[in-house]
């Protein structure tokens, strides 16, 4: 009996810890980790040639988050640890390093609609 009321009480902890996430502090720091995700993908391209990226701004982020479901939040967070992961790029590696971009981005495939539509894109080149 105790065993299943510890289960339950970490399910309850999960479902809030995920609530949460989607408040207006969650979307504020899965946005702040975009931009700085985004700004280091920057700086790791920084020795390719043409190396260029089209990505939502923090305020942008900020407004499309709110249309996002926990799930949604979710695949983010694996986008962005994705990205995190991303090795610099060297000259000649340079379709290495997008493909390895595209590899992340697909992650964001499973968006929803109401999240996609409201401009939650990530990266783009």
């Amino acid at each position: 009996m105790l065993e299943n009321l510890g289960r339950g009480l970490r399910t309850v902890g999960l479902a809030l810890l995920c609530l949460a996430a989607l408040s207006s502090c969650g979307g504020d720091s899965l946005c702040e980790h975009q931009d700085t995700a985004t700004r280091m993908l920057l700086d790791k391209a920084a020795s390719c040639s043409n190396a260029t990226f089209h990505f939502s701004s923090k305020a942008a982020c900020q407004t499309a988050i709110t249309s996002c479901s926990t799930s949604d939040y979710q695949l983010i967070l694996r986008w962005l640890n994705c990205v995190d992961g991303v090795a610099t790029c060297s000259p000649g590696g340079e379709s290495i390093f997008y493909g390895t971009i595209n590899l992340c981005s697909t992650i964001l495939e499973g968006l929803t609609d109401p999240c996609r539509t409201a401009g939650f894109t990530g990266i783009s080149r």
